[in-house]
């Protein structure tokens, strides 16, 4: 055919000249030659192909076609190959290829729990989401729902966050937010989880990270049991106590507002502390606060 100039380079004459051999990528000669003897023995079939030729300018395009033998049709009598140019398309497959692995690739060596969420199934979760519910990543993909890592008494909620973004196909709730999760031998943990809306094959789903916050969780605890602790012991102090920051009153327990006659911590509190302090002893305070 003469479109064989436009994907080739070559015209009718040149291209009818050359061996299949020499136009076919070394890689892809077996192959080639295996599918040309099956087209011989089976008249029948009709066998599509994607393969790499060569242009006249020494590169090699990708083509797509088919091969049929017609060998038994008087009117043809020969082997007919039809095939046409997808280099464009063969360079948007390989770059989304890339991109993929490229995201494979961060994901598998981040830090932090990477998923996707297709239809209300994990389709894809990274290692470290795996480790943190205590499964192997095969456990996960393709088989378990959002809910079957999340404690019962998440899963009502959730159940309103999916269905409100599978109706109106906007960011869930719950874009940021700290949850449990539910860990394969039943223990729950804290996380922080950041959600987003993407595409996959075509629809909507979820993509987000997860984080184990257990460790900052029980700092906090401690903490609070700190203060509490703290607290106690300045409410229940023999001591009058006031805090101060920059010379005003900011706290002050009940011993405190005894000795000084208030009712409640509200009439002192946001006053500068000279207030309780006699004019003769405020020059003194403030020197001693130098």
């Amino acid at each position: 055919s003469p479109n064989i100039n436009g994907i080739l380079g070559y015209s009718a004459d040149e291209y009818a000249k050359i061996p299949a051999e020499r136009l076919t990528h070394p890689e892809e000669i077996e192959v080639s030659g295996k599918r040309m003897e099956e087209v011989r023995r089976n008249p029948a079939n009709t066998i599509e192909f994607q393969r790499r030729l060569l242009h006249k300018n020494g590169s090699w395009v990708w083509v797509e076609g088919s091969v049929r033998n017609l060998l038994a049709d008087p009117t043809v009598y020969s082997i007919v190959i039809n095939f046409h140019d997808i280099a464009a398309r063969k360079k948007i497959e390989d770059d989304l290829a890339e991109s993929e692995h490229k995201f494979r690739d961060l994901a598998e060596k981040s830090i932090v729990g990477i998923y996707l969420i297709h239809n209300g199934v994990f389709n894809y979760v990274n290692r470290k989401f795996a480790e943190m519910h205590g499964y192997a990543v095969e456990e996960i993909v393709g088989k378990k729902t959002t809910y079957d890592l999340i404690p019962s008494a998440w899963r009502e909620e959730f159940s309103k966050v999916i269905a409100s973004f599978r109706e109106n196909h906007q960011p869930p709730a719950l874009s940021e937010a700290e949850i449990q999760f539910l860990r394969k031998d039943g223990t729950t943990g804290n996380a922080e989880i950041h959600v987003s809306t993407t595409l996959y094959r075509g629809t909507p789903a979820v993509l987000g990270t997860i984080v184990n916050i257990d460790s900052r969780k029980k700092a906090e605890e401690r903490l609070r049991e700190s203060e509490e602790r703290y607290r106690t012991a300045l409410e229940f102090s023999n001591d009058g106590i006031c805090l101060t920051h920059e010379r005003t009153i900011i706290h002050v327990n009940k011993r405190f507002l005894d000795m000084f006659g208030y009712q409640r911590a509200e009439e002192v509190v946001g006053k500068s502390v000279l207030t309780v302090v006699h004019p003769e002893d405020r020059a003194k305070l403030l020197e001693y606060r130098k």
